[in-house]
């Protein structure tokens, strides 16, 4: 087998051959296995032939190029599938110009550009600031995501930095490396680069007009100081709240920002994944959201559902045999997630005994309270839809705590003036937030309204929950009864951290528990004030709340 492309080096295909000729289609690639050089190059030619006569592209277009009328295909349109309406002129550009780079898309890749490209026209916000991708192993989620950002890096003016992150530092490096191959491939691309940097954990490609994209693994200080206009963020089962904090605020500044996810189905710790899947689920405004998965109770072998979860299936090389031979080989959980797009079940483990909660609720709560030790717990939940802050104090004659939700609503920007006015009326009032949380990102507004907080480390905001847990076993706690705190209360687990400390932990991305996270947060300030109470003009003072 030889490769007759514009390489001219005869040999066997290989990876290195492919990036070479600029073929990143697996569609491509498939048609090079199985025929000559010459029907390769035919092939190719007619689809440039199709383009050039600027036909519509949609689910049908190209759908029997490259396979036979008795193979077994992969369902094209995702099982789930949510998306703003908007313009998709410039979505059409797109895989019309990837076609023109080799980047010869499957139907469902061309339907997830096209949709998540919706808008920007004229001056307009994209429809879908934000984008989820949600698809089995080996399908060619990379490759939608390498186009999205040549095209954002060569072709929208607008977008002049772009962040791709990975969870792992080999993923991005090899991201680089296919974008970097299909630049090199292409003069017209490469004459426009200014700079390759490939020093490890560096690597980044500069255009001579400023444009730029970086690859890094993420981390909880990823990007931070930096502006950015498209954020990529592969491998997404494995964020956490803390490296969403860190990436999000990178676009504030940027007219018209994208942040795309891209993953294989969650497992029970992918909180900020499953919190982006429920909002798909529900529609949410601005969001696009697309799965490929097959239904919770799916059979293994079940045609249907395999090729639901295989969008690419008889488009690539990849077979239904190869999905059976998954199946003998692979452990039937990891079978499910890896090949059914199953998501991995969370059980929930309530860890607050309800009797011992419903105990501490005091029914005599009075209108007024005043309270001494004062102190305030702020959580924002992995999703950022909403804040919660608490507040714990000691009351006049005892020496339990009283906690309750001081403020609870949608969004974060209230957060911080909020704090600064409770300040200026009560004096000094210790606020803590979990270091490691969503609210962690306030940090920023908290230093502009003059909010000094405490941010907790893992193993302080562990020793709280436990702290917390025991105050209410023991009866040393008191509420008032509050719908959401009850509601967190009652379904927030534990999730362990080592030593024997443990931290709340969600049972599923339909429960915020932010409420029980704030109030431990609180109650933690309060039992660990180093006054004995609220100080003004050095004279003691009680608040009432």
């Amino acid at each position: 087998m030889a490769c007759w492309m514009s390489c001219g080096r005869p040999g066997r295909i290989c990876g290195w051959c492919v990036r070479r000729c600029g073929l990143g289609s697996r569609l491509v690639m498939l048609l090079l296995c199985r025929n000559s050089g010459w029907s390769l190059w035919r092939v190719s030619r007619n689809l440039r032939s199709l383009i050039g006569r600027g036909s519509r592209l949609s689910l049908d277009t190209m759908t029997s190029s490259g396979t036979s009328s008795d193979q077994i295909l992969g369902i094209q349109e995702p099982r789930i599938g949510t998306w703003p309406d908007g313009d998709e002129a410039i979505g059409q550009v797109a895989v019309r110009w990837f076609r023109d780079f080799g980047l010869t898309y499957f139907p469902w890749q061309n339907f997830t550009q096209t949709k998540m490209l919706r808008g920007g026209v004229r001056g307009a916000k994209w429809s879908a600031p934000t984008v989820c991708i949600v698809c089995t192993r080996q399908q060619g989620k990379s490759w939608v995501l390498v186009g999205r950002m040549l095209f954002g890096l060569f072709q929208l003016p607008w977008e002049r930095t772009i962040i791709f992150t990975a969870h792992l530092f080999a993923t991005a490096r090899e991201i680089f490396r296919d974008v970097l191959g299909i630049i090199d491939s292409h003069p017209e691309l490469k004459s426009r680069v200014k700079r390759v940097t490939t020093g490890a954990g560096h690597e980044g490609i500069e255009l001579k007009d400023g444009s730029r994209i970086r690859f890094l693994a993420r981390s909880k200080d990823s990007a931070r100081g930096w502006q950015a206009d498209l954020i990529v963020c592969d491998e997404a089962y494995a964020m956490t709240a803390d490296e969403v904090a860190a990436l999000r605020p990178t676009t504030t500044q940027s007219v018209n920002p994208q942040f795309i996810y891209a993953s294989s189905a969650g497992m029970d710790s992918s909180d900020v994944l499953r919190s982006l899947r429920e909002k798909g689920i529900e529609g949410s405004p601005g969001l696009a959201y697309f799965e490929w998965s097959a239904e919770d109770d799916a059979q293994n072998d079940d045609l249907d559902a395999i090729r639901q979860a295989n969008p690419s299936l008889g488009y690539s090389n990849q077979t239904l045999d190869d999905v059976l031979t998954d199946l003998q080989d692979l452990a039937e959980d990891r079978y499910r997630r890896e090949r059914l797009g199953i998501w991995s079940p969370i059980a929930a483990e309530n860890a607050v005994p309800a009797g011992a909660w419903e105990s501490c609720r005091d029914r005599e709560w009075p209108e007024s309270v005043q309270l001494s030790r004062v102190a305030i717990g702020v959580d924002v939940p992995p999703d950022r839809s909403s804040a919660t802050v608490a507040v714990a104090g000691v009351r006049e004659g005892e020496s339990g705590v009283s906690v309750e939700l001081f403020q609870q609503a949608e969004g974060t920007d209230w957060v911080a003036p909020v704090l600064r006015e409770l300040l200026d009326a009560r004096g000094r009032v210790p606020v803590l937030v979990d270091g490691s949380s969503a609210a962690a990102a306030l940090e920023t507004d908290f230093r502009a309204h003059r909010v000094r907080a405490q941010f907790l480390s893992t193993r302080v905001y562990a020793q709280a929950c436990g702290a917390f847990f025991d105050a209410v076993v023991n009866g040393r706690l008191k509420h008032r009864g509050q719908r959401d705190l009850d509601r967190a209360v009652g379904v927030a687990g534990q999730s362990m951290k080592g030593a024997g400390l443990w931290v709340w932990k969600r049972p599923d991305t339909t429960h915020n528990i932010a409420p029980l996270c704030a109030s431990t947060l609180a109650v933690h300030g309060c039992l660990n004030r180093r006054d004995s109470g609220q100080k003004s003009s050095g004279k003691r003072r009680a608040v009432v709340l």
